[in-house]
């Protein structure tokens, strides 16, 4: 949650690119677990979904409630792969994404926010 919090201010302009990547280069190379969100088959905010250019990899595009705000954008690369079908299956279900947290980068100008991306990933279901 503090990357997410770490992240907003950014993105209000409270910190600086500068300031807020100090803040979270700490928990490079940590375990984290992610907030869960609902499994889908194609491109939502605040869903767990199939990375399009990674293989092996789901990711996370989250933001405000109104989806107007992003957040963050979160690639989290399995130990074991999972499959389009696999993913289909799961659709609707909530999922919590873990892995040690590799990076930590900023995408954008006039809103910033944060690339993370998690290596030795697994996707618990609840």
């Amino acid at each position: 949650m503090n990357l997410l919090t770490i992240s907003a201010l950014m993105n209000e302009g409270i910190y600086s690119k500068d300031e807020a990547i100090k803040l979270v280069k700490p928990y490079e190379g940590h375990f984290m677990v992610l907030a869960g969100h609902p499994i889908s088959t194609g491109f939502c905010h605040n869903c767990v979904t199939l990375a399009e250019d990674r293989p092996n990899t789901l990711s996370i595009n989250s933001t405000n409630k109104k989806a107007t705000n992003i957040y963050t954008f979160e690639y989290i690369t399995l130990t074991e792969g999972i499959t389009e079908n696999e993913i289909k299956q799961l659709e609707g279900k909530i999922g919590t994404c873990m892995g040690v947290l590799d990076s930590v980068t900023v995408e954008g100008f006039s809103f910033k926010r944060f690339t993370l991306m998690l290596n030795n990933g697994e996707l618990f279901i609840e």
